[in-house]
């Protein structure tokens, strides 16, 4: 029997009129496989089968959408993979078609395994990438930040249309030395990347350290921007100012909408020209701030979002702190995802619940 392996986006052909079997492997979690099948209303598909990680199908409509959820609610651990077949049902003879495929569900409550399209007698099935599987992939707090992004907005990767460019600004002034030192710094950058893997997906996020100018980082991946970022910082010469609103940063995807979040240990002296900069049309700034919550209400109101991250006492840091403290995480990522989406749209609607 012929197998193919399903290629994202990209459709796969097999015979109308035929039962479709659809079976996954996921370890230990097949047992929890929820599937359901729906015409193009969403109306439930009748006399289908389902047995452990298994669904039949005697009977197509013109459109059916295959989806699985996680049986006890809830969403999808880490690195959980299923393993897809698609298989006529009963099929015994040498040319019946299989198709096969990965899917990542990971930090999700649910997914769509194939949309299936009936005509002339013939069957079009296409599996969506939404994965955003990195390479290499993300790892510890970044991969953490990532599957609590996913589980936040409900999705694997936003929609193009609500996809953002993503910009990470960094405070190269010598103040900034405690929270680079004790690893603050390098944390959030970390979950930015995780963060970034679902707001803005198959996009480059641009880093840049800012004192007196801009210094621009290179990055290959994700999974290497705390790190490239941590070598930028050792290599620089400690400026004795921060231009937060420097030209510089404004302006690079003028045709898209741009957030950049901004870190560094207080209000800066530039707040004015910072604000004019979020009003820009496709232009959004987020101040990240490493500072004592008192010291930032005696400073006054920002005026834009603001994600404050307090110093830790204790030995684990904040990387520590948001890395086993779930909860701590995840209020941290909402509060960073303030102003990433247009209001009353249904992921900001996730975002402020």
């Amino acid at each position: 029997m012929p197998t193919y392996v399903l290629e994202p986006n990209t459709p796969a052909k097999l015979e109308a009129n035929r039962p479709l079997r659809f079976q996954v492997h996921a370890g230990a979690l097949t047992g929890e496989v929820l599937f359901a099948a729906t015409d193009v209303t969403g109306a439930p598909l009748g006399r289908t089968v389902t047995r452990r990680g298994t669904l039949v199908i005697p009977k197509l409509a013109d459109y059916t959408s295959v989806t699985v959820s996680r049986l006890s609610g809830g969403v999808f651990p880490a690195n959980t993979v299923l393993d897809l077949t698609i298989a006529y049902e009963g099929a015994l003879h040498a040319d019946a078609v299989t198709l096969v495929a990965k899917i990542e569900v990971s930090g999700i409550p649910s997914r769509q395994l194939a949309a299936l399209r009936v005509a002339d007698g013939v069957v079009s099935v296409v599996y969506e990438d939404e994965s955003n599987g990195e390479r290499p992939p993300l790892t510890g707090l970044a991969l953490l930040a990532q599957l609590a992004t996913r589980e936040i907005l409900g999705v694997s990767a936003v929609d193009p249309t609500a996809a953002i460019n993503m910009a990470v600004v960094i405070d190269g002034s010598a103040s900034m030395l405690a929270p680079t030192n004790d690893g603050g710094v390098g944390a959030l950058v970390e979950v930015l990347a995780g963060l970034s893997s679902v707001v803005a997906p198959n996009r480059t996020v641009r880093a840049a350290l800012v004192g007196n100018a801009v210094e621009w980082i290179i990055s290959d991946s994700r999974a290497t921007l705390a790190a490239d970022v941590r070598r930028a910082q050792i290599s620089a010469t400690l400026s004795t100012g921060f231009r937060s609103a420097d030209p510089g940063l404004i302006g690079h995807r003028p045709d898209e909408n741009t957030v950049t979040w901004v870190l560094t240990d207080g209000l800066p002296s530039d707040l004015p020209e910072l604000r004019l900069a979020d009003g820009i049309e496709g232009e959004a700034r987020h101040l990240v701030l490493f500072a004592d919550v008192q010291a930032v209400r005696l400073q006054g109101e920002a005026g834009i979002p603001t994600t404050l991250v307090q110093p830790v006492g204790s030995e684990e840091g904040i990387a520590g702190r948001l890395e086993y403290d779930p909860a701590n995480l995840r209020r941290t990522i909402k509060s960073l995802l303030a102003g990433c989406f247009v209001p009353g749209t249904p992921y900001a609607k996730r975002v402020a619940e």
